[in-house]
């Protein structure tokens, strides 16, 4: 069985499409404002935790 070659062409993506994409959900993101901020909020600790935790357990295991 033979794929075809239409499905190995890489998609070509432009960034003035992703940002209108952002754009027309943005009506959307407004009705949940509160909860957005505040998951905005809660992931800058969320990812530095993460950064630190591999340095963290690289101490403990060289105790």
């Amino acid at each position: 069985m033979k794929i075809s070659s239409k499905f190995n062409k890489p998609i070509a993506r432009s960034r003035d499409n992703d940002w209108r994409l952002v754009l027309s959900l943005l009506p959307y993101a407004r009705l949940y404002n509160k909860t957005l901020i505040l998951s905005i909020i809660l992931l800058i600790p969320l990812s530095i935790s993460g950064a630190i935790q591999p340095i963290i357990i690289g101490q403990s295991v060289s105790l």
